[in-house]
């Protein structure tokens, strides 16, 4: 099962306890569900997504019977496989999320490298956009005293990559 969150909406400053967000969940492609937490220390709730449907009669929201198999499914799925249940993987996916743009916004302005399993930056001084989209950087890099050939050039990595591989040293 390939869980995703997308349109994510975090506040920091609503943040408190917990961190304050809103996402759509897509489970195999689809969207099937809504994430949120207000930042006050309670749970993460993820309930079926509301497609703008109203009955007639009633006047409350219609979800889909596959929407509501789908959240329901998908609850039961990460009670077996994750640690913390349902509210874990989101939280765990929010914050996946949440690092990878800190990292989008630290690569604007400085050069980053995997050294010794941790993530070091220094100065991008003038070096162009395009030398670090093209592989130049890396050539300027490697042509420079201090750069040893064990360092890992990061600013060119795509988030699925960042996410297997170079989370863990971003964190820490």
């Amino acid at each position: 099962m390939k869980v995703e969150l997308k349109s994510i909406s975090h506040s920091e400053a609503l943040s408190h306890e917990t961190n304050a967000f809103s996402a759509k969940v897509y489970v195999n492609g689809k969207c099937v569900g809504q994430a949120e937490n207000s930042g006050h220390g309670g749970p993460t709730s993820v309930t079926v997504v509301w497609k703008g449907k109203i009955d007639s009669e009633t006047g409350f929201p219609v979800h889909s019977e596959s929407d509501k198999q789908a959240v329901k499914e998908l609850h039961a799925w990460a009670e077996e496989n994750h640690k913390y249940g349902i509210e874990g993987l989101i939280d765990d996916l929010l914050f996946d999320e949440l690092h990878w743009r800190d990292f989008q916004k630290l690569k604007r302005t400085r050069l980053l490298y995997l050294k010794e399993g941790k993530i070091w930056s220094c100065e991008r001084g003038k070096i162009p956009s395009e030398y670090i989209k093209s592989g130049k950087a890396e050539e300027l890099l490697n042509n420079s005293g201090w750069w040893k050939p064990e360092y890992v050039f990061l600013n060119n990595v795509k988030k699925p990559e960042f996410t297997e591989k170079y989370l863990e040293a971003f964190v820490e």
